[in-house]
């Protein structure tokens, strides 16, 4: 590949470049942190009683009726309890990949959020 020198760039004209898309980058992490770390308590409540309320419905269909299969080979309904052990889950694994998602868009500087 040929290089004009006319057009070619200086090494500070490509730092500056480099440099303004890193703090262009750094800009969207902390506004995507500090939106998460405003956003993420109260959504822990909304979204467990959406889970609560999805899981509910799941568990009054006929094919959920089917699922648990108890020992002597009968079918068993989803417990209350396995309900709010199934509806946790799905709410800590929510919050566990937003946190995520905003977290590890870049790793190395994780350390300085903490």
């Amino acid at each position: 590949m040929e290089v004009d020198i006319d057009q070619a760039i200086t090494a500070e004209d490509f730092f500056t470049d480099i440099f303004k898309r890193y703090l262009a980058n750094w800009n969207v992490v902390i506004s995507l942190r500090q939106v998460a770390s405003v956003a993420l308590p109260p959504a822990q409540s909304e979204l467990a009683s959406l889970h609560k309320e999805q899981i509910a419905a799941i568990a009054e269909h006929p094919m959920a009726q089917r699922l648990i299969v108890d020992k002597d080979g009968t079918h068993s309904p989803l417990s209350p309890e396995l309900q709010r052990i199934i509806s946790q889950g799905a709410t800590d694994t929510a919050l566990k990949n937003a946190d995520a998602a905003v977290r590890r868009r870049i790793p190395c500087i994780r350390s300085f959020h903490h």
